[in-house]
């Protein structure tokens, strides 16, 4: 953060106290809402999922605790089989928020960070 980083992907695993610190210093955090892994999953895979899991409610509840900027991202541009549980992804977000901060978090706050990039804004103008 003190080198200029506007936002944190994948911040399941943060702290508290680097939550706190993301709100204060106004960066962004991009999460998303996870599945733990299946039974058929090897036991050392389960554990870290579950540590994922559990991750990501803290930092969804700590980021709202402390007025963090957020964002929400998939890594489905790497497997483009998963676009069809998008929808499904972005419903399991009503675990922290209501339909209609879910709904402004999708498009005007990721619209918000998207024109952070400058010249690289895959949609420049006004959006969201």
């Amino acid at each position: 953060m003190e080198a200029g980083v506007k936002c944190i992907d994948h911040g399941q695993l943060l702290d508290e106290e680097t939550v706190k610190l993301l709100g204060d210093k106004g960066v962004w955090l991009s999460l998303q809402a996870l599945d733990e892994a299946p039974p058929t999953a090897p036991a050392s895979t389960r554990e870290k999922k579950h540590q994922v899991v559990v991750g990501a409610d803290n930092a969804f509840q700590w980021a709202i605790k402390h007025g963090v900027k957020l964002a929400w991202g998939t890594d489905f541009l790497f497997a483009p089989a998963n676009n069809k549980n998008q929808t499904a992804d972005i419903v399991k977000l009503t675990q922290w928020m209501t339909p209609a901060q879910i709904l402004k978090l999708v498009t005007h706050d990721n619209a918000q960070l998207l024109a952070l990039s400058g010249p690289r804004n895959p949609y420049p103008g006004s959006s969201g």
